[in-house]
């Protein structure tokens, strides 16, 4: 057998390196590509205890990354492979050594040859003399048509290929990409503008923008290829809008009106806007110059629409419908079509872990992205085929896949032909960041030039960093001289805080990182992260890069909270597996060190959650907050006694498309909870008493004049006022509200991701974490 075809085979698995395939029975399983390669050096050690150095050189050779992405590659093989027949798991973890694969593993033939037994031949009867011509005339006519099969030219089978049309770093990462309706032209937007490039020379050049700072989500081509559909929006809008851009140069560009994004039917009759009313998500139809707006399909209240595409013919629309599962933290769903002149719906296609983009190719070819796990960016994504019947839109046949991609896909685009085909890839990742709280009227005022300093060094980092489409980085200038002029008016009003010296705490690449809680003496962060493949608490020192886990094990442990007075770390834990109604253990655990302890247990998580807040002084119970039907309850309990005999504080009602955010004060004589609303910003209120248990009196609401969709808020420093988020389409803007509902802006930064706060309980910090991603453009032919 030749080493180079060899395949090996572990309980019902079989390993085929050669064509990278791993199968379980008759049945493919799909992997990334450096889990599989990571699985395939274990196979061939066997047996061996190999370190995490020898692995880290053999999979990433010759680049420079993280040990966590190791940690998730093992994860993702042991939630593949599961374990063996008595209970242990083909993957052995040696603590601070590494790894060793223990199954028996056999090498086996790729096309085993089936040797019949010998033995004494039998006489067999004579045969006639005109039999044996015809068989001899048989194997010869069969020899001729074997030779001359082998000598004739084949045909020449189409090569799938793939090129990369862009090369950025994260901080100029691609926002959107369309290839034109004849698949010479790509159009892209970036943190440098928008763009127009030749897909065969790759000669580029700018096209005008709607506005120096508009942040661009989406690009699609009207069918001439003479003009290309922008949408986005600019930091300060409140919607975002739609424009017909000119490649040709010279002409503005023309407003649509203020839509979300849209694709245009392939005669440039129509578009198609996906959008949300009302909490549900629409595809809304109106002609391509802005008129006769009507609604064509309305999802689900827990329902979102990704993607849409029109079929070559212009008769339906494709698009995907999503149901996020916070459970399974997993999308399902499917890929479902509207027929135009029936004004009916169907499904073509059914599943999980959708990604959200589809696009419909001629013939009834429709490809579409998956994602591989719960953590995309770590895992990577699949490109998938599946063919439909040109007359009921349904499918025909199997999906299968076309390519895989060590990141999640996104963006797809098609020429007219549906021979080219334009992808992005896409990491996103969340990062933490800390910032001081100060006193403006020392800071600000007094020290005008400290805080221009401190402004100079954030804002425009935390522009690039934190918006996910990285456009302020060309308008960095006129943000700086924005923020000059504005802290000293700031300082004039009387805010009693400035947020300056913003910086990065941690430095993941591809993970979600999420600050959670300070510990009491406010040196060190807890970080909720998935960095191992599943979701885990770190604790990390704030004169410190590095990071160390507080909890250990495979099991998903997630917002972590200190208790009243300091001397445990509470957080929610469950198994992978978990599904709702099944409960959720809220834990404890002593914060210098020890065994977690169950705290107690509840159901009811999805969507509301199990959220609980603390406060600081000791002695107060905490709050946890949890639906009932169609209401959501605030009780109490105290850590190490359970829930208070008379434990329920308030009610009000469970509204599934506005989830509040809520917080508690640090002495803990004070609940508040928003909830994100389009026309008001309103802070609801609760006076905590304790008796027998803790009482809640409702105060009298405080609302902030001017503002609206408030995504988060926590109390401010001291417990006399707020500290609160609101966001716009391209924005997010950091607030302090006073008691009177009086707002002062502390800072902004553009980015459609809003982050929750947390400020250290010495009041002189803030935790928040920022969203970043890094894509470019590649394009594919003969797939």
């Amino acid at each position: 057998m030749s080493l180079k075809n060899r395949q090996f085979e572990f309980g019902s698995f079989r390993l085929d390196p050669a064509n990278r395939r791993l199968l379980n029975g008759q049945k493919p399983l799909a992997l990334a590509p450096k889990a599989f390669d990571t699985l395939v050096h274990l196979v061939e050690n066997s047996g061996r205890l190999v370190s995490r150095e020898e692995l880290m050189k053999a999979i990433w050779p010759d680049s420079l990354v993280e040990d966590a992405n190791l940690t998730v590659n093992i994860s993702l093989l042991r939630k593949t492979l599961g374990d063996q027949e008595d209970g242990q798991p083909y993957i052995e973890t040696v603590p601070r050594k590494g790894y060793r694969f223990n199954a028996d593993v056999k090498l086996v033939d790729p096309a085993p040859v089936r040797l019949q037994e010998t033995g004494r031949a039998e006489k067999k009867p004579r045969l006639r003399q005109h039999w044996i011509l015809a068989a001899a005339v048989g194997l010869v006519s069969i020899g001729l048509a074997i030779g001359w099969f082998l000598w004739r030219p084949s045909p020449r089978v189409p090569q799938f290929r793939q090129r990369r049309l862009t090369s950025f770093a994260p901080e100029t990462a691609v926002s959107a990409a369309a290839i034109s309706p004849d698949g010479k032209l790509l159009t892209y937007a970036n943190a440098n503008g928008l763009f127009i490039q030749q897909v065969s020379g790759g000669e580029t050049n700018a096209l005008l923008t709607p506005s120096p700072d508009f942040l661009i989500s989406n690009l699609g081509w009207f069918p001439d290829s003479a003009k290309v559909l922008v949408d986005g929006a600019s930091p300060n809008a409140d919607a975002p809008s739609l424009w017909a851009v000119s490649v040709l140069g010279g002409s503005t560009p023309r407003k649509l009106g203020d839509y979300p994004p849209g694709v245009i039917s392939p005669d440039g009759s129509r578009i198609a806007l996906v959008g949300t009313t009302n909490g549900r998500p629409e595809i809304q139809l109106m002609r391509s110059d802005g008129g006769e707006l009507r609604v064509a399909v309305t999802g689900g209240e827990a329902e979102s629409f990704g993607s849409v595409s029109w079929s070559s013919g212009g008769r339906r629309l494709i698009f995907v419908r999503l149901r996020w599962d916070p459970q399974l933290r997993r999308n399902s769903g499917s890929i479902d079509f509207y027929d135009l002149s029936g004004g009916t719906t169907g499904t073509v296609l059914a599943g999980a872990d959708f990604s959200g983009d589809a696009v419909s190719l001629p013939d009834g070819q429709i490809l579409y992205s998956k994602i591989l796990s719960a953590n995309p960016s770590a895992s990577g994504g699949e490109l998938m085929r599946i063919d439909t019947d040109l007359r009921s839109g349904r499918a025909r046949g199997e999906p299968f896949v076309v390519a895989r991609w060590d990141a999640p896909i996104t963006g797809l685009s098609a020429s007219a032909d549906g021979k080219r085909l334009v992808l992005r890839d896409l990491i996103v990742q969340h990062s933490v960041y800390i910032g001081e709280l100060k006193d403006a009227g020392k800071s600000v005022s007094r020290t005008s030039r400290k805080t221009e300093s401190g402004v100079e060094q954030f804002l425009p980092s935390t522009a690039v960093r934190a918006a996910p489409f990285a456009l302020l980085l060309r308008n960095s200038r006129k943000t700086e001289r924005g923020a000059k002029q504005f802290l000293p008016r700031m300082a004039e009003r009387a805010a009693p805080f400035a947020l300056l010296n913003v910086r990065r705490f941690t430095f993941g690449l591809g993970r979600e990182d999420f600050p959670r809680a300070w510990t009491p003496d406010s040196r060190a962060l807890f970080i909720e992260s998935n960095r191992n493949g599943n979701c885990g608490i770190f604790r990390q020192e704030c004169d410190r890069v590095s990071d160390e886990p507080f909890t250990l094990g495979e099991d998903d442990r997630f917002s972590p909270r200190v208790s009243p007075g300091g001397e445990w770390l509470l957080y929610l834990e469950r198994p992978r597996n978990w599904q709702e109604p099944d409960p959720v253990r809220l834990m404890r655990m002593p914060i210098s060190g020890g065994l977690p302890q169950v705290e107690l247990t509840a159901s009811q998580f999805s969507e509301w959650g199990l959220r609980f807040e603390c406060p600081q002084r000791a002695g107060m119970p905490c709050v946890l907050a949890q639906r009932q039907g169609n209401e959501v309850v605030f009780r109490s309990f105290r850590p190490g006694k359970g829930f208070e005999p008379e434990e329920e504080i308030a009610r009000h009602p469970y509204d599934p498309k506005n989830a509040a955010n809520w917080t508690i004060t640090p002495d803990g004589s004070q609940l508040a909870w928003i909830k994100w609303d389009a026309n008001e910003a309103r802070i609801h209120r609760i006076r905590l008493r304790s008796g027998r248990g803790l009482h809640g009196e409702s105060e009298p609401d405080v609302v902030i004049a001017g503002w609206s969709h408030l995504h988060a808020i926590s109390w401010a420093p001291g417990g006399k006022g707020w500290l609160a988020v609101a966001q716009a389409p391209a924005s997010w803007t950091l607030l302090y509200v006073n008691p009177q509902g009086q707002a002062h802006i502390l800072s902004k930064a553009a980015s459609t991701f809003a982050p929750d706060l947390f400020p250290s309980p010495d009041g002189r910090q803030l935790a928040f974490p920022e969203q970043g991603f890094g894509s470019n453009v590649w394009l594919l032919e003969n797939f």
